[in-house]
């Protein structure tokens, strides 16, 4: 019929998807006509209870008439009128939704009617509103006030009897009382009682000799009169008039609530032959749209299903190299007769295909040869460079040692110019190395993360120190803004945290002229999560700049910005390849944002272990409010954060003289910014004033101005911080740590004298390196034997007993540190302290040189004050002595 299995598949699939139109639009149809029945029986619901509502109205309003009689309350009125409103806006409500019904005329003539109804009830309850304050006028107003004047008149009038006036005045008492009752009861016995007891009143009274008080008489029975008509009318409206009205109109919602429950019960029906009908005709649908999907695949199995099935069972076979005797549907012109074919052909060519999985076979073993070579290769790569790492640095650690005790000597200026350029192109060397050999071992996989104890501010301490003097230099604003809740101390590997911060800022520094480098430290806690937190370090500058293109290339290994800020700037494009990959060896992210010309912002986030996150570096909680005064009049040398963290104990303001030190009693500490236009007279006069009162006295200034402050600190008590400022200064500062004048005084090198009698041999085959660390153990007041390998050294020891220290290379001719350390072991020396001297500074090194038996290791270059810490860990101090 088809001579492609797709036309097939297409012609079956359209008679499915035919079958499944109708049903859909079946089903469309069927779901309007649901929807619309649904909404008809709803709309009859809401009718029903519309009905039901204006019936409750009815009745409430009949129940507040009857209240309104026996109490005159005007809140009955208000409730009256709300119901009444209520009971007009439901009747609107069902007007309106009428209009499209078929006996809509009927319909609106039962709402039309109530309406009337409802008005005519509100007239004649105004009427009774009206009757019963008329009642009111005339009980209080008339009848009372008149019974009140007679009474007057009996009681002053002397023309009657003690016993008559008595009788009287109790006739006039008895009519009032029965009046009162009246008004309660409305029963006409008590209007022939009034009228009794007022002509009993009238016969007491001689007409010749009291006509004044019978006129009275017959004004109050005038009042009463009037009294009870008006009474009966109002009477007559509550109990007649309105409630006839009432049930007139409950009579007529009551008419129109069987209308709306005949269309109630008629659009069910109407909903139930619909739903009825739609079942049928989807039920027709579904049978035909069945039959032809068995239809579909019985065509599908016998068309395409079993010879598919047959030819994979072919083809099984041709995998398995078995012979095939016949392959059927060789004549179908569709796509089952090309797959038969083809499977002709791959019967024709089997034997080749085994001949080339031979030659396969062959070259497979020819590559796992050859990736064998490969990974002899890498290893001989890291062999290499673990040699080249100590061939380098040896001679670049004698070099440095050489420099630095040149520079411990008497030196012209130009000589120690000349030693200081040295030591600085050594350093630019060293760190040369250590780019290319941390690349090296990175893509070898060698390099490791640690998994200590460290404190980053200690980092950023140590960090600030190295890159100030190159951004000074460079007359460069060096900011540092840590958040001062940060946790004190984390777990993971500082030496690779500073590696990414330094890093980062020497190349802030080094494309940054004009400007300012900020160094920003945050964090982000993590919800329900006490133990870890997610550290963010970010670097900016005001430097050159990056472009999208170069952004997109930056971290890319020995490529820089591009080729002109390569030759400007130097370097070998190593250092932000190394960040990225430490920061991704760390588990973390790096990214930067930049504009040319106007500077890049480097952001790394690591997610970092805390030791305690309430061990934070500057807790101000003890702080009193307003106990802090902060004077600065431009931008403030105390960073904004600080501020903000600050905020309840500080008092801010741009002069001493805003400041009331009576009204803020609890003020204890005062900080006040140096700028650069004050002048040493100017902060002097501030101090003065400050000197009576009780309070520590700190001024904020930038480095260059220390000098400027020293030569008043004789005359004042103050002490000084240097922006940037750290956290742990702001802790010390207000915790009084920091003394007036040392907090001026330069910085000075310590130097660390032992006893003589301390005897450390040095064992290094280099003999360089045994002059430099000789001349630095020397300094340090100690006793120096040399030896060229481990051998000698072993031989000393035996020969000498009085051996403390022993500083032992790792690489050495004869014998290597790590055996002549094994062998000390076992010949009984395991009090002799060994600490291994290496130029190899990974940290499987280090746990090489105790697991043989050292109690310690050093990296080189070895520098005095390495030396020093060693010692003190396990010698006394003799004596320290401070250096300028």
């Amino acid at each position: 019929m088809f001579n492609s299995i797709k036309a097939q598949i297409y012609f079956m699939l359209g008679l499915l998807a035919s079958a499944l139109l109708v049903q859909i639009y079946l089903s469309y149809t069927n779901q309007d006509s649901f929807i619309s029945g649904i909404d008809l029986t709803e709309q009859a619901v809401t009718k029903v209870g519309l009905v039901r509502e204006v019936e409750r109205g009815v009745l409430d309003l009949q129940r507040n008439v009857l209240i309104y009689k026996e109490t005159a309350n005007d809140s009955i009125i208000n409730r009256f009128n709300t119901i009444l409103q209520e009971i007009k806006q439901g009747l609107d409500t069902l007007d309106t939704m009428s209009s499209n019904d078929i006996d809509a005329i009927k319909y609106r003539d039962y709402i039309f009617r109530m309406k009337q109804h409802l008005k005519d009830y509100h007239d004649n309850f105004l009427a009774v509103i009206d009757g019963r304050r008329q009642r009111e006028i005339l009980f209080n107003q008339k009848l009372l006030v008149d019974l009140a004047e007679l009474e007057q008149q009996v009681i002053a009038y002397n023309g009657l009897a003690a016993q008559n006036k008595n009788q009287l005045l109790n006739h006039l008492s008895q009519s009032r009382n029965i009046a009162l009752l009246y008004l309660l009861s409305q029963d006409y016995e008590n209007i022939t009682l009034f009228n009794h007891h007022i002509t009993q009143a009238s016969q007491l009274v001689q007409p010749t000799q009291a006509e004044p008080l019978l006129k009275q008489l017959q004004i109050i029975k005038n009042d009463f009169a009037k009294l009870s008509q008006v009474t009966r009318g109002y009477v007559f409206l509550t109990n007649v008039v309105m409630t006839g009205s009432a049930n007139e109109f409950l009579y007529l919602s009551q008419q129109l609530n069987k209308y709306v429950a005949s269309q109630l019960s008629t659009t069910n029906e109407q909903v139930k032959a619909t739903l009825t009908h739609a079942q049928l005709r989807n039920n027709i649908i579904a049978f035909i749209g069945i039959l032809a999907a068995i239809t579909c695949a019985l065509y599908f199995v016998y068309r395409i299903i079993t010879p598919i099935k047959s030819l994979t069972e072919i083809f099984r076979k041709l995998a398995d190299a078995e012979d095939i005797k016949r392959i059927p549907n060789l004549k179908r012109e569709d796509e089952i007769g090309e797959l038969a074919r083809a499977a002709h052909v791959f019967q024709k060519n089997n034997k080749n295909t085994i001949s080339l999985l031979a030659q396969s076979n062959q070259l497979n073993q020819d590559l796992l040869k050859a990736t064998e070579k490969a990974e002899q290769a890498t290893e001989f790569k890291s062999i290499f460079l673990a040699n080249m790492s100590h061939e380098i640095r040896t001679p670049i650690n004698g070099i440095s040692g050489l420099i630095d005790l040149c520079l411990a000597t008497e030196l012209t200026h130009r000589q120690r110019d000349f030693l200081d350029k040295a030591a600085y192109s050594t350093n630019l060397l060293m760190s040369l190395v250590n780019d290319i050999l941390d690349f090296s071992k990175i893509e070898a996989g060698k390099l490791s993360i640690e998994y200590i104890q460290f404190s980053l501010e200690a980092i950023i301490d140590n960090l600030m120190a190295n890159i100030a003097p190159r951004s000074y230099e460079k007359n460069l604003h060096l900011n540092c803004e840590i958040a001062p809740n940060l946790p004190r101390l984390f777990m993971g590997d500082p030496l690779r945290v500073n590696q990414i911060l330094f890093n980062l800022c020497t190349n802030a520094v080094k494309f940054t002229s004009i400007g300012s480098i900020t160094i920003t430290v945050l964090f982000e806690a993590i919800p329900n999560n006490d133990k870890q937190i997610k550290l963010i370090l970010s670097v900016s500058d005001t430097g050159v700049g990056l472009t999208e293109q170069q952004i997109d290339n930056i971290f890319n290994a020995f490529i820089q910005a591009d080729g002109s800020i390569s030759r400007k700037y130097g370097g070998t494009g190593l250092g932000l390849s190394i960040v990225k990959q430490l920061v991704k060896l760390m588990g973390g992210e790096i990214s930067v944002n930049s504009t040319p010309d106007v500077g890049s912002s480097f952001c790394v986030e690591l997610m970092l272990d805390v030791v305690d996150q309430t061990d934070i570096l500057f807790d101000c909680s003890s702080l009193k409010p307003n106990s802090i005064v902060y004077l600065n009049e431009e931008l403030p040398l105390l960073n904004q954060r600080y501020c903000d963290y600050l905020q309840s104990a500080l008092l801010r303001a741009d002069n001493l003289n805003a400041i009331d030190f009576t009204e803020h009693a609890d003020i204890k500490f005062v900080l006040i910014d140096v700028q650069e236009t004050d002048d040493i007279a100017d902060i002097a006069q501030v101090l003065r004033r400050l000197e009576n009162k009780t309070v520590s006295v700190c001024l904020l200034c930038e480095n260059n101005q220390v000098s400027m402050l020293q030569g008043i600190q004789n005359d004042f008590q103050f002490s000084c911080l240097t922006v940037p400022i750290l956290p742990s200064q702001l802790k010390k500062l207000f915790s009084d740590e920091i003394t007036p004048l040392s907090s001026l005084s330069k910085p000075r090198e310590q130097t660390f004298v032992f006893d003589s009698e301390i005897i450390v041999l040095l064992v290094d085959d280099n003999h360089i390196n045994l002059i430099v660390a000789s001349e630095m153990l020397k300094q340090l007041g100690v006793t120096v034997i040399m030896a060229e390998n481990g051998q000698i050294a072993l031989d000393i020891v035996q020969e000498t007993k009085k051996i403390d220290l022993i500083l032992m290379d790792i690489q050495m001719p004869v014998k290597d540190g790590y055996t002549a350390t094994k062998e000390l072991r076992q010949l009984g020396y395991n009090d002799l302290l060994i600490c291994g001297l290496s130029a190899n500074a990974m940290q499987i090194d280090h746990d090489k040189a105790i697991e043989c038996g050292m109690n310690d290791y050093l990296t080189k270059p070895i520098v005095k004050e390495k030396l020093a810490a060693l010692l003190i860990r396990y010698f006394t101090v003799n004596n320290r002595v401070f250096e300028h």
